[in-house]
């Protein structure tokens, strides 16, 4: 077992030692994740992670704060019981090592002020610290993972075969056993999700098993009928020594017929012998058409696989579209030019980045984080970390309110405005740095935001109607007329202004000064628009029957709504996001594939010469 130096796994556990307890038994746990990988795990990196684990406990803490040795073990016992793919549960419980001393019916700001002994406590209603377990006990419903379930205690968050409304903390299951997410079945397990029902747990398969396509779940992924190993081990696994990129592994690399794929200094992969390293599914492969020995055959196209995005947005200077990543927990910079990652901003301040937002000058980029209430803002130059904004809870329930939109106000890098969820109306809020101005506004449930000027800003519901506010020094305003209904269909998705016009998803523009409907493109989809050369973008609807093969898009005359021209690729398209880059390249959801992981399409101008007419 890896013991760090100076550190005995029988000595007490104080604010000295914790971390380098913490990494000997994620290290230990993690070996056999990066073994079936054809890795091996890393203690400096191990260390790494412990630190920042510690770290992170004594972030979010607003008064005085305390060391809880007891938790300091729970959180070691997760580390070791660490099942190569979920980390949400650890972090669950080591976020506690330190906390507040607030007691049980103290005023508190989050759930770290409230001392957690000789009870475990929470910030509830009221923002009063009140009694609460934070990991949910074998039976606790667990619906849409609003709790963690007790991972120290071989417990996952179990789907009712009977009732899918119906989920509840119950022991990992064993060969056989229901599942619906690869953390549900015990380690060495996957949930073989081609039961018509439900999913069961099957022992995985190793590298180089030929495979279907359902049979290599969440630790692996079927790449050219070969099994992958994925696991979320990309902290600490890396290339055993004396080993290099170039050809096969020494014994306890990868298997038989596989070859090291490097992907990045801190992520690797085993893939097909003779294989490009697309086939390793690193994430941030870059895959670009026309070139010999690539399999997309579309010019000017570029393709990023396996960056998971969650959204997309464009740098208003650079030659840069920015990516956050739900599941890798990242912000990813990606070059227009090249595909090529300029710079990835990591957890633990992501954990589930969501909405992104970038100043107009480039200098900052921020990002909505829903399953913790944070928006993490980093520096557009180079991903560095810069300010954390800590939303605070619901008044009512207390729990964490869901981000809808975030928009940074023209000018002004370091204001942002928020909409975050409450009840039936959401609330929307101006922040300098992390600082809240004291007036807010509320508007209609599902509001987008865009500004039109410095000072104005609308807002979409999700009833499709228009709402003006107004920003002020003291925060923001609702507007004295009221709302402007059906200028726009309901639930859109994507809302955003071109300086002179407003767009949507569903194919209308707007003129929001006028609060008039000039025209509609007659089809619905993701939008991007190019001002100066009065062209709007659509990714078009698929096709019944095409399994989301091909991705097409269409260019319209931005005024007079008329289609100019179709092009359509080879690669597959999700279709929910796109944005327009500096040098008119689009980026858009989507990968080689079906059974890769998602990725981005980079279509450059000079791809639209295979356009053809409508």
């Amino acid at each position: 077992m890896f013991v760090p130096l100076g550190c005995k796994s029988d000595d007490p556990i104080t604010p000295a030692n914790v971390a380098d307890k913490f990494a000997s038994a994620y290290c230990a746990a993690a070996a056999h994740c990066c073994q079936a990988e054809g890795t091996v795990a890393d203690p400096s990196l191990c260390m790494q992670y412990g630190q920042t684990v510690v770290a992170t406990s004594q972030y979010e803490i607003s008064g005085a704060s305390t060391f809880n040795a007891d938790i300091a073990a729970e959180c070691i016992k997760a580390a070791g019981a660490f099942d190569c793919w979920d980390r949400s549960s650890i972090e669950a419980v080591c976020r506690f090592i330190y906390t507040g001393v607030v007691p049980i019916g103290g005023n508190c700001l989050s759930d770290e002020d409230c001392a957690q002994t000789p009870t475990r406590a929470a910030c509830g209603a009221g923002s009063k610290c009140v009694a609460d377990s934070f990991l949910g006990q074998a039976g606790a419903s667990c619906l849409g993972r609003a709790v963690d379930c007790d991972l120290p205690q071989g417990l996952a968050c179990v789907e009712d075969p009977q009732n899918s409304a119906v989920e509840s903390c119950q022991p990992r299951s064993d060969i056989g056993g229901p599942c619906t997410y690869q953390p549900d079945c015990q380690d060495g397990l996957y949930c073989d999700k081609s039961i018509p029902t439900m999913g069961k747990c099957a022992p995985i398969k190793p590298a180089g098993a030929a495979c279907t396509g359902l049979d290599c779940d969440w630790h692996a992924e079927c790449l050219n009928g070969v099994c992958t190993p994925a696991f979320l081990s990309e902290a600490v696994c890396v290339a055993p020594s004396g080993t290099s990129d170039a050809g096969a592994m020494d014994a306890g690399g990868c298997s038989k017929g596989m070859v090291w794929c490097s992907c990045t200094s801190s992520y690797a992969a085993c893939g097909p012998d003779g294989s490009t390293a697309d086939a390793c599914q690193c994430p941030g492969t870059v895959v670009v058409g026309g070139d010999a020995g690539a399999t997309l055959p579309d010019p000017g196209v570029i393709v990023v696989e396996a960056v998971s995005p969650s959204d997309l947005a464009a740098d208003p200077r650079r030659n840069e579209v920015y990516v956050a990543s739900m599941g890798q927990r990242v912000v990813r910079a990606l070059s227009t030019v090249t595909g090529a990652t300029l710079w990835v901003a990591p957890s633990p301040g992501f954990l589930q980045p969501a909405r992104l937002a970038v100043s107009d000058d480039g200098s900052k980029v921020y990002a909505a984080d829903n399953s913790n209430g944070w928006i993490e803002r980093v520096i557009g130059t180079t991903g560095a970390a810069d300010i954390t904004i800590t939303l605070p809870p619901d008044p009512t329930t207390g729990e964490v309110m869901t981000i809808t939109d975030i928009a940074v106000v023209p000018g002004a890098p370091q204001t942002l405005v928020v909409v975050v969820g409450l009840g039936s109306q959401e609330k929307v809020m101006v922040y300098d740095d992390d600082v809240p101005r004291a007036a807010t506004a509320q508007v209609k449930s599902s509001s987008l935001i865009v500004f039109g000027d410095a000072t104005t800003l609308y807002a979409l519901a999700g009833d499709g109607s228009l709402e003006t506010l107004t920003l002020s020094s003291d925060g923001i305003h609702s507007g004295s007329a009221a709302p402007t209904p059906n200028l726009f269909t309901q639930s859109r998705q994507e809302f955003l202004f071109d300086g002179q016009l407003a767009f949507a998803d569903d194919g209308h523009v707007v003129d929001l000064k006028q609060g008039v409907l000039l025209g509609s493109y007659g089809v619905a989809g993701p939008v991007a628009v190019d001002p100066t050369g009065n062209r709007s973008y659509i990714v078009l609807p698929a096709s019944a029957g095409t399994d989301f093969i091909p991705l097409a898009l269409g260019e319209f005359d931005r005024t007079a709504f008329t289609r100019l021209r179709t092009l359509t690729l080879s690669v597959r398209g999700t279709r929910n996001l796109l944005v327009r880059a500096a040098d008119g390249t689009l980026a858009t959801d989507g990968s080689l594939e079906a059974p890769k992981s998602e990725g981005v399409v980079l279509i450059r101008p000079d791809a639209w010469q295979a356009a053809t007419s409508p």
